[in-house]
């Protein structure tokens, strides 16, 4: 995620308060500390006085002392806090989100309200451009307009939003009524403690704003088999209210019933929509989508299927209905954050693992999306077992 989101002085930054980590508690002359990194004296300077700046406004810490002492205190940082401030300080963040809230508005608007040049535009936004050429998304930078699916576009808008502000970037510019209020009472999400309700608002604004904006969802997503009726009649409610006509309602509903239930991994068993694919399962055993080539993957990794093996069944079901869509992965959260890691650790010993599961499903020559989708999915497979 940070290596196609943040600059190259937000990552000098995030490699500085990384090695400064390391140190124990205390108060360091800036001639000691300089040795720890691999720039030059007037750049690290620089970065400090940068970064006890953000130190400052994020969690009002005073990184020098009156003698110009570096004031050392793990304590009083969070390092998780300073990366996400940092990437919702991104280019291609606010490039994305202003997009999402200003249909219509053009590069040249999004300059001025942002006091930059076309040209820095361009050249900073260029490794993120590449990354979303992998989902066949495009950007036209003059009319700021997006090509692609509009389902995967969406998907892309609640990855960025989520990973670089937790939404808060939609959510404290958007009035969020009493009808979204109502779709998390009705779905469950409400009162399910394992569900974070602002990851599902995101979804749910997105989604109204891309109507609102005019950028319909026009492919029919073959969600039926997966999501209980009761969640569709309760999405067309919603909708309704803002789909201009019944043209795409029903593209709109299996649209928005996917992001809810296929836009990220599980982590909880109880998880109300872990349940919904767990029925799914369930009721479908033998003859459903994929549960074939599940059956055989659990038998092959010595698991029985149960009650208290449904979380990683589900991430499987998951999986394997995402990548059956455009046969490639999507622009999900698990893909923009092991982007760095993920094609490292692809290891031919894993390739073997995976190829008889791969070809029973996608029986082409080319496996490697599939293998790097499947592959990414080993540790959180893993983990939620571990949690049951």
């Amino acid at each position: 995620m940070k290596s196609i989101l943040l600059s190259d002085e937000s990552k000098k930054k995030l490699e500085i308060f990384f090695e400064m980590n390391k140190l124990e508690d205390g108060r360091y002359p800036i001639s000691s500390v300089i040795k720890l990194f691999r720039f030059s004296k007037n750049t690290v300077y620089q970065l400090l006085e940068k970064i006890a700046a953000d130190l400052e406004s994020l969690f009002g810490y005073e990184l020098f002392d009156k003698n110009g002492k570096i004031i050392w205190s793990k304590k009083a940082f969070d390092m998780n806090r300073y990366n996400q401030f940092l990437l919702r300080k991104s280019l291609p963040y606010n490039f994305i989100l202003f997009i999402l809230l200003h249909p219509g508005k053009t590069l040249d608007d999004f300059c001025s309200a942002n006091f930059i040049s076309t040209s820095t535009i361009r050249r900073t936004l260029q490794p993120f451009l590449t990354f979303l050429k992998k989902f066949e998304i495009k950007i036209n930078l003059s009319s700021m307009r997006l090509e692609g699916n509009e389902y995967e576009i969406r998907m892309m808008f609640h990855t960025i939003l989520w990973a670089c502000s937790l939404g808060q970037g939609i959510l404290e510019v958007e009035e969020v009524t009493q009808k979204e209020a109502a779709v998390l009472k009705q779905l469950g999400i409400a009162d399910c403690s394992y569900i974070n309700n602002d990851d599902i608002l995101t979804i749910l604004l997105i989604a109204k704003l891309r109507i609102q904006g005019g950028f319909p969802e026009k492919s029919s997503l073959p969600v039926d088999d997966f999501i209980p009726s009761k969640t569709i009649n309760i999405l067309t409610d919603y909708l309704s209210n803002f789909v201009p006509s019944n043209t795409y309602l029903e593209t709109e509903v299996r649209s928005l019933a996917f992001q809810l239930y296929f836009s990220n991994l599980y982590y909880h068993k109880d998880d109300v929509r872990v349940k919904d694919l767990s029925s799914y399962y369930l009721e479908k055993k033998g003859d459903g989508k994929f549960i074939p080539i599940i059956d055989r993957l659990f038998k092959r990794v010595d698991l029985k299927v149960q009650q208290d093996t449904m979380l990683p069944l589900v991430n499987l079901i998951s999986i394997f209905f995402s990548f059956s869509l455009n046969h490639r992965p999507l622009p999900w959260m698990k893909e923009f954050s092991n982007y760095e890691v993920l094609f490292p650790n692809f290891t031919p010993r894993r390739s073997c693992l995976w190829k008889p599961f791969s070809r029973k499903f996608q029986p082409r020559k080319d496996l490697s999306g599939f293998l790097i989708i499947l592959t990414s999915s080993i540790n959180t497979f893993t983990m939620s077992y571990r949690l049951m």
